[in-house]
């Protein structure tokens, strides 16, 4: 497992370029890859699929990255995704990014785009902290019985068939519909918060638990 760590050493703005990695080669599979104060330079991730063990994009804790990921190819993690608290880049990719691991996004100074693709996150998925979380088009899988706390804007969210109630099939809510976290019930956080949500699949049991309104 190496770590690389964003440089743009080679000035292309490149994920594929080698040159542009601390570890003189593009991130590899079961690589821990991060965006830090290192290099603040926008990165285009090229690669058909980008696979990595995890993506750390940093703020206070690992240096502030303030940058731009952007791109429109997959990202696959077979571990986590961190956006720490205190960055203040963008993350801006219209693709598809798979989490086998868990979600966790904080800072107010971050703009995360979705863009058309589709994210999916085996683990917890936690975005509520992020200061702009925009949906566009994209659709939030969430494949496990783990939790999740989110409270911005989701343009789709699918909820695995652990969270059903039996084999119960969940009713298709037509938007703009929302859910409000009507109190504690596992990792769910954020008494009275909205999550606008214009087309959801949730399970009979966590509209019990949660409260819907459409």
């Amino acid at each position: 497992m190496a770590l690389p760590d964003w440089t743009n050493g080679n000035g292309t703005n490149i994920w594929s370029d080698g040159a542009n990695w601390s570890t003189a080669v593009k991130p590899q599979a079961g690589d821990t890859v991060t965006f830090t104060n290192t290099s603040v330079a926008n990165c285009t991730v090229d690669e058909v699929t980008a696979e990595i063990a995890s993506l750390t994009i940093g703020g206070t804790s690992s240096g502030v990255y303030s940058g731009t990921i952007t791109g429109s190819n997959k990202i696959q993690m077979t571990g986590n995704m961190v956006i720490e608290d205190g960055c203040t880049g963008t993350f801006d990719m219209n693709a598809d990014i798979d989490i086998d691991g868990d979600f966790t996004g904080d800072g107010v100074g971050v703009t995360v785009l979705c863009g058309s693709g589709t994210w999916t996150c085996d683990g917890n998925f936690d975005n509520k902290d992020i200061g702009t979380w925009t949906a566009e088009t994209s659709t939030v899988v969430l494949t496990t019985t783990n939790s999740f706390s989110v409270c911005l804007d989701m343009s789709r969210c699918i909820v695995h068939v652990g969270m059903r109630k039996g084999n119960a099939i969940p009713d298709n809510c037509s938007g703009p519909a929302s859910v409000r976290w009507l109190g504690a019930w596992g990792s769910f956080t954020g008494l009275a918060v909205t999550l606008n949500m214009p087309y959801c699949i949730v399970s009979c049991a966590m509209r019990e638990r949660l409260g819907l309104t459409v």
